[in-house]
Protein backbone atom coordinates (compact mmCIF):
# COMPACT_ATOMS: atom_id res chain seq x y z
CA UNK A 1 0.00 0.00 0.00
CA UNK A 2 1.21 3.11 -0.67
CA UNK A 3 1.21 6.04 2.01
CA UNK A 4 1.06 9.68 0.79
CA UNK A 5 4.43 11.58 1.00
CA UNK A 6 4.37 14.63 3.24
CA UNK A 7 4.49 17.28 -0.17
CA UNK A 8 1.10 15.01 -1.24
CA UNK A 9 -0.58 15.91 2.22
CA UNK A 10 0.39 19.76 2.33
CA UNK A 11 -2.20 22.03 2.09
CA UNK A 12 -2.46 23.50 -0.93
CA UNK A 13 -0.57 27.26 -1.28
CA UNK A 14 -3.13 30.10 -0.25
CA UNK A 15 -4.09 32.55 -3.24
CA UNK A 16 -2.46 35.48 -3.46
CA UNK A 17 -3.75 38.73 -1.29
CA UNK A 18 -3.11 41.68 -4.08
CA UNK A 19 -1.70 41.45 -7.56
CA UNK A 20 -1.59 43.54 -10.88
CA UNK A 21 -3.57 43.43 -13.73
CA UNK A 22 -3.43 44.87 -16.83
CA UNK A 23 -6.46 47.16 -16.03
CA UNK A 24 -5.19 47.68 -12.50
CA UNK A 25 -4.07 46.80 -9.10
CA UNK A 26 -5.64 44.57 -6.34
CA UNK A 27 -5.47 43.95 -2.55
CA UNK A 28 -7.28 42.44 0.30
CA UNK A 29 -4.60 42.88 3.14
CA UNK A 30 -5.13 43.79 6.84
CA UNK A 31 -8.87 45.41 6.87
CA UNK A 32 -9.73 46.29 3.78
CA UNK A 33 -10.28 45.57 -0.21
CA UNK A 34 -8.54 47.98 -2.14
CA UNK A 35 -8.59 48.32 -5.97
CA UNK A 36 -7.20 50.79 -8.64
CA UNK A 37 -8.53 50.91 -11.85
CA UNK A 38 -7.34 52.64 -14.92
CA UNK A 39 -9.74 54.93 -16.53
CA UNK A 40 -10.67 55.24 -19.74
CA UNK A 41 -9.18 58.89 -21.35
CA UNK A 42 -11.78 61.90 -20.37
CA UNK A 43 -13.23 60.14 -17.06
CA UNK A 44 -14.26 62.43 -14.68
CA UNK A 45 -15.14 61.67 -10.93
CA UNK A 46 -18.50 62.96 -10.96
CA UNK A 47 -18.89 60.78 -14.66
CA UNK A 48 -18.69 57.49 -11.89
CA UNK A 49 -21.13 55.47 -9.85
CA UNK A 50 -19.30 53.19 -7.59
CA UNK A 51 -21.27 50.91 -5.05
CA UNK A 52 -21.99 47.45 -3.63
CA UNK A 53 -25.50 46.34 -3.17
CA UNK A 54 -26.93 44.93 -0.45
CA UNK A 55 -26.53 41.45 -1.96
CA UNK A 56 -22.91 41.96 -2.50
CA UNK A 57 -22.19 43.05 -6.26
CA UNK A 58 -20.48 45.82 -6.92
CA UNK A 59 -20.31 48.04 -9.69
CA UNK A 60 -18.07 50.91 -11.21
CA UNK A 61 -19.52 52.67 -14.34
CA UNK A 62 -18.92 55.69 -16.27
CA UNK A 63 -22.40 57.52 -17.41
CA UNK A 64 -24.18 55.21 -19.56
CA UNK A 65 -21.47 53.20 -20.62
CA UNK A 66 -21.13 49.05 -19.79
CA UNK A 67 -19.48 48.70 -16.61
CA UNK A 68 -16.11 49.14 -16.03
CA UNK A 69 -16.29 46.16 -13.31
CA UNK A 70 -18.90 44.39 -11.70
CA UNK A 71 -19.31 41.46 -9.87
CA UNK A 72 -20.36 39.43 -6.48
CA UNK A 73 -17.95 40.57 -3.44
CA UNK A 74 -17.71 37.30 -1.31
CA UNK A 75 -15.72 39.18 1.40
CA UNK A 76 -17.67 40.41 4.38
CA UNK A 77 -17.48 44.26 3.29
CA UNK A 78 -19.01 47.84 5.14
CA UNK A 79 -20.62 48.66 1.83
CA UNK A 80 -21.94 51.80 3.29
CA UNK A 81 -18.02 52.75 4.12
CA UNK A 82 -17.09 52.75 0.55
CA UNK A 83 -14.72 55.45 -0.32
CA UNK A 84 -13.37 55.95 -3.84
CA UNK A 85 -11.35 58.83 -5.76
CA UNK A 86 -9.89 59.66 -9.01
CA UNK A 87 -6.31 60.24 -8.93
CA UNK A 88 -3.89 60.96 -12.19
CA UNK A 89 -6.32 58.87 -14.67
CA UNK A 90 -6.65 55.80 -11.97
CA UNK A 91 -9.92 55.20 -9.81
CA UNK A 92 -8.76 54.42 -6.01
CA UNK A 93 -11.51 52.27 -4.33
CA UNK A 94 -11.47 51.38 -0.61
CA UNK A 95 -14.12 48.95 0.95
CA UNK A 96 -14.08 48.45 4.28
CA UNK A 97 -14.01 44.25 5.77
CA UNK A 98 -16.70 43.75 8.16
CA UNK A 99 -14.95 41.92 11.37
CA UNK A 100 -16.30 38.24 11.62
CA UNK A 101 -15.60 35.86 13.89
CA UNK A 102 -13.57 33.33 12.49
CA UNK A 103 -15.37 29.84 14.11
CA UNK A 104 -18.79 31.30 12.30
CA UNK A 105 -17.29 32.23 8.46
CA UNK A 106 -16.45 29.48 5.90
CA UNK A 107 -12.99 30.22 4.30
CA UNK A 108 -12.57 32.53 1.00
CA UNK A 109 -9.73 32.94 -0.60
CA UNK A 110 -10.94 35.92 -2.65
CA UNK A 111 -12.60 39.07 -2.82
CA UNK A 112 -14.68 38.18 -6.13
CA UNK A 113 -16.76 35.04 -6.97
CA UNK A 114 -16.47 33.98 -10.68
CA UNK A 115 -18.84 36.77 -11.97
CA UNK A 116 -16.08 38.94 -12.28
CA UNK A 117 -16.40 41.29 -15.16
CA UNK A 118 -13.65 44.04 -16.14
CA UNK A 119 -13.55 46.00 -18.98
CA UNK A 120 -15.88 43.74 -20.56
CA UNK A 121 -13.99 40.39 -19.91
CA UNK A 122 -14.27 37.93 -17.39
CA UNK A 123 -11.87 38.06 -15.21
CA UNK A 124 -10.93 34.46 -13.14
CA UNK A 125 -7.56 35.59 -11.23
CA UNK A 126 -6.11 33.85 -7.99
CA UNK A 127 -6.78 35.72 -5.12
CA UNK A 128 -9.20 38.24 -6.58
CA UNK A 129 -12.11 35.81 -7.79
CA UNK A 130 -12.91 32.48 -8.85
CA UNK A 131 -15.44 29.62 -7.55
CA UNK A 132 -16.26 29.75 -4.03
Amino acid sequence: VDTPSAEDQAAPAANPRSGSQPWGRWSHEGDSVELELMLPDGVRARDLVCEVNKQGLMRVQAGSSPPLLSGRVVLPVDRTELAWMVEDGLLCIEVPLIPVDPNQMKYVDSIFDDSLVVNGMSCITPGLSGSQ
